[in-house]
């Protein structure tokens, strides 16, 4: 049920890795999804255009697009995460179709997204007026002792008016319709 993207370095975020479907950077190990950056200098690959490019890291990046599509649920992600200067692994839902136009309107719900030297991890939405750095942006800070690079359950519970964000069952962050009205369409029906 997945799509194993292959992607140049740069293309979404400024990113120096390249995507790749190698079985390095993308494989299953007792029954668990590894998804793994390693540095290779010189590496060369093409994308998924043909376009031919160098990096000098590589890592893997999937998605479900055209195979399974949700509407409203509870999604359970059970995942551990690296930790180093550069990482930078999420995990989010996209829009099955683009109904109210391109990124951002509509809509992404961020279910976790670390970045690899922070004692915390990130949830989001992402809407028509409100992308990026908004109020609808939260961060989770791991209480002392527990290691936001360990095992941990992140869920998202996705209702018609109204989205919950937990950590290893913690309400992290509730977010209703109103809420986000107040900066724009709520995009989150499909």
């Amino acid at each position: 049920q997945w799509n194993k993207l292959r992607w140049r370095p740069g293309w979404v975020n400024n990113e120096q890795q390249a995507y790749t479907d190698h079985d390095t950077n993308l494989y299953l190990k007792d029954g668990y999804l590894v998804i793994q950056g390693l540095t290779e200098p010189g590496y060369y690959g093409t994308d998924y255009t043909g376009t031919a490019y160098n990096a000098d890291y590589t890592s893997g990046r999937m998605n479900t697009d055209d195979k399974v599509s949700w509407t409203y649920g509870r999604f359970d992600i059970r995942a551990k995460l690296p930790k180093g200067n550069g990482s930078w692994p999420a995990i989010w839902m996209l829009p099955e179709g683009w109904d109210y136009g391109a990124w951002a309107a509509s809509g992404e719900i961020d279910i976790m997204e670390y970045v690899g030297e922070k004692d915390w991890v990130g949830v989001a939405l992402h809407g028509p007026g409100y992308s990026g750095e908004t109020p609808l942006v939260n961060k989770f800070y791991f209480p002392e002792g527990e290691d936001v690079t360990g095992w941990h359950v992140y869920a998202v519970e996705w209702k018609k008016n109204e989205i919950l964000f937990q950590v290893d069952g913690r309400t992290l962050y509730r977010v209703t319709r109103p809420m986000v009205e107040n900066y724009g369409k709520w995009a989150f029906d499909n």
